[in-house]
């Protein structure tokens, strides 16, 4: 990265004098000499007042300083060239503070302009190291589980995506929840659990409207590699103790498992045990509604046993009150004799 442009303004401004004779240079001196932002000095200054028409200036002329503002001498009714700044012999004390007063706001102007590249080059500077570096951790994918995490983070905020898994190749356009792939969602479970996996992606910045148009919901893709990103662990931004309910019934998964978690909020613990599912079952299916977006969290989780389906005949039955029998009825009992 490259180091920052430092500018300096030093308390008082120093001009300079090329070609310039007496009685001139005197004059010159005393006039800057009376103003308190300036002073004249041979080296390190920001202004030079030469007189084009004296060959000891020439030299000083084309070797100056980058950046130094000329300011020309010339005699009284003289055209002056177009956007030069210009002294008018005899010097005068109110031409030469008018003519130091544009000299200092060309000045100003042009470090606000340098301090602004800087600036600008600066943040051109980051942003590249910035993409540089983004670029490298793209590349650096080689999990499905990679590919969630980068998915979830960072390409759902762009506009065209080309995801390429070995040799197949699948486009997302975020920005429209479309995805394009001549090769179906289910081939990804062959690298389900690897960390070998030949990942490439590139960001891109315009939007195919064939494959647009052609293309699937971005939610399916997601539901798929999140259903097989995280190989039956759950995804590390899942909360395992807390209860979850399911607002779309994905095409990945247990039916059971989608039942139960779409009726209502449960725990991982709670769908095991309604549902006999295993649990690297339900944590897959947690994960792929979680990518799709289609996860909510309970504030308040339902315990098992208050998930458990009771009959209406059963029910009826425990709340009904018990009979009391009557004494002849307990004797016809008692003598075998039917009620």
């Amino acid at each position: 990265m490259g180091a920052l442009v430092t500018l300096v303004t030093p308390a008082a401004l120093r001009i300079s004098v090329a070609g310039l004779a007496e009685p001139d240079a005197s004059h010159l001196r005393a006039c800057v000499d009376a103003l308190p932002d300036w002073e004249i000095g041979d080296s390190h200054f920001q202004a030079l007042v030469a007189d084009p028409h004296r060959a000891e200036a020439i030299p000083v002329l084309r070797d100056r300083p980058l950046g130094t503002v000329v300011l020309l001498v010339v005699a009284r009714g003289d055209r002056q060239l177009p956007g030069t700044i210009s002294l008018v012999r005899p010097f005068d004390d109110a031409d030469v503070r008018t003519a130091l007063d544009r000299v200092q706001a060309l000045i100003d102007r042009r470090s606000s302009v340098l301090a602004n590249a800087a600036r600008v080059g600066e943040a051109m500077r980051t942003a590249s190291e910035s993409r540089r570096q983004e670029s490298a951790a793209l590349q650096s994918l080689n999990s499905l589980f990679d590919l969630a995490v980068c998915f979830r983070d960072r390409l759902v905020k762009e506009l065209s995506v080309v995801v390429r898994v070995h040799d197949r190749r699948f486009h997302l356009f975020p920005q429209h929840r479309r995805y394009w792939s001549d090769t179906p969602l289910q081939s990804l479970d062959r690298y389900r659990g690897s960390s070998d996996v030949d990942l490439r992606v590139e960001i891109l910045g315009a939007v195919d409207p064939e494959r647009l148009r052609g293309g699937g919901y971005l939610d399916d893709f997601a539901c798929h590699l999140g259903f097989r990103a995280g190989n039956g662990a759950l995804f590390p931004w899942i909360d395992a103790d807390a209860a979850h309910r399911v607002i779309r019934w994905p095409s990945v998964g247990s039916s059971r498992v989608a039942a139960m978690l779409s009726m209502g909020a449960a725990t991982v613990r709670d769908v095991e045990s309604q549902t006999s599912a295993p649990k690297a079952q339900i944590h897959d299916f947690l994960n792929a509604c979680s990518l799709a977006g289609w996860l909510q969290v309970s504030a308040a989780p339902r315990r098992a046993a208050n998930l458990r389906v009771v009959a209406p005949a059963q029910a009826a039955a425990a709340k009904r009150p018990p009979v009391q029998r009557s004494l002849l009825a307990k004797i016809r009992e008692r003598m075998g004799i039917a009620s």
